[in-house]
């Protein structure tokens, strides 16, 4: 776990730092931003790189192995039943969730996190790989669902609508990330 946790430390968080501001420098001494912009488009940068770092990443590393294309070929019976139940499910329901409109669903309601008891269930019976991949899965609904103007973070001001998309796969990724290796560690 504490791996997991640098990782997320380092990796996520401060290389980031690094990208977002060269960015968005760069952006306001071209005359392409606002300078008095600046600190909502470096945050929102920031963040944007973040959740990339920590959605794909894991997801990269722990699919390409060689231990996780012998692992994915040799899951048992009761693990392929639960990932056929499990994985469908957190579609479904991080789809409803996504592309229901904000009149249905009630705006004030965070019915977003309804996927996190099933990543979190992933996380129990599953392991790591299924978990980020869950994740990957459940933040790519999220993203179509509010670029299609739908779902519980879809504002009329995009910048909103971003911020709270990038926080909320934030959420998910490091949900993804950190649970499942508590929980092998905690089986060892």
């Amino acid at each position: 776990q504490g791996d997991t946790l640098k990782f997320v430390l380092l990796a996520a968080l401060f290389s980031t730092i690094v990208s977002a501001t060269f960015g968005v420098t760069s952006l306001s001494l071209g005359g392409y931003a606002d300078w008095q912009s600046y600190a909502g488009i470096w945050i929102t940068w920031w963040l944007g790189d973040v959740v990339g770092a920590l959605i794909v990443t894991p997801a990269i590393v722990l699919w390409v192995s060689e231990h996780a294309l012998k692992h994915a070929l040799n899951w048992s019976r009761s693990q392929l039943l639960e990932i056929g139940v499990s994985l469908p499910l957190l579609c479904l329901v991080t789809w409803i969730v996504f592309q229901s409109s904000q009149a249905m669903m009630g705006s004030n309601y965070p019915l977003a996190f309804l996927t996190l008891s099933i990543l979190i269930w992933v996380a129990v019976r599953l392991g790591p790989r299924e978990t980020v991949t869950a994740a990957l899965l459940c933040a790519g609904i999220a993203i179509w669902g509010t670029l299609q103007g739908s779902g519980p973070f879809a504002r009329g001001n995009p910048y909103e609508s971003l911020l709270l998309l990038q926080t909320f796969i934030a959420v998910l990724a490091v949900t993804a990330l950190v649970l499942p290796v508590g929980v092998a560690e905690r089986r060892r």
